[in-house]
């Protein structure tokens, strides 16, 4: 079955596309990370490395540098025409999502109506990649999207519900992650389930508060 673009996108609009060459965290935090925006950056990671130690690597990283020493970055193959679950990350945590090779189609509802889609589950949620273009049409909600073609990075906040379809054979660096932008989010998150997790991370949000202010 060949995936029609135009027509599963069709009333959405198009997510945010930064086309400057060159982002610092400073920008980053203070455009879109402090203020939970999804975003797609489409020249500031581009590079012919496609090696893990690539100059372009290393700036996503320090971009989004994880405050949990334990959370790397992993590399992703896909197959074309698969998908995942319409759902939000665990904890909150952000996500960012570099693109090496093929095309991903990302569909990210604005987290305002996050409650009407937690109650409503079933009208939001896909089952058959052919029947996408009807459960999005039916919605009153519709969700942004971006088609992220290879050397774009794709920034989503952990509050957004969002699936994405792979429209080729794909391979990405992909990473979820907790610093200084969404760190109240993911305690809160974490106080609703383990006491643990919750202590473990309150020291880890000590440490690094002491960090930046040196």
């Amino acid at each position: 079955m060949k995936i029609d673009i135009n027509k599963i996108v069709n009333g959405c609009q198009s997510l945010t596309n930064d086309d400057r060459e060159f982002v610092n965290k400073n920008y980053f935090n203070d455009n879109y990370g402090y203020r939970g925006i999804p975003v797609v950056f489409k020249n500031a990671f581009k590079s012919e490395n496609e090696s893990p130690s690539g100059d372009h690597t290393e700036a996503i990283l320090n971009i989004f540098r994880c405050w949990l020493s334990e959370e790397k970055f992993n590399i992703l193959s896909e197959e074309k025409d698969t998908f995942s679950a319409l759902d939000r990350e665990e904890f909150s945590k952000d996500k960012w999502n570099y693109l090496l090779s093929g095309r991903k189609l990302w569909l990210i509802y604005p987290a305002t109506f996050n409650a009407e889609i937690s109650n409503n589950r079933s009208k939001y949620h896909v089952e058959d990649i052919g029947n996408i273009n009807e459960k999005i049409s039916e919605n009153l909600i519709k969700p942004f999207y971006a088609i992220q073609e290879p050397g774009d990075l794709i920034y989503i906040p952990g509050n957004n519900y969002h699936m994405h379809i792979n429209v080729e054979d794909t391979a990405a660096y992909q990473q979820n992650f907790i610093n200084e932008i969404n760190y109240d989010n993911v305690r809160i998150a974490l106080r609703k389930g383990s006491k643990e997790e919750a202590k473990h991370l309150e020291t880890i949000i000590k440490s690094n508060f002491e960090k930046l202010s040196q």
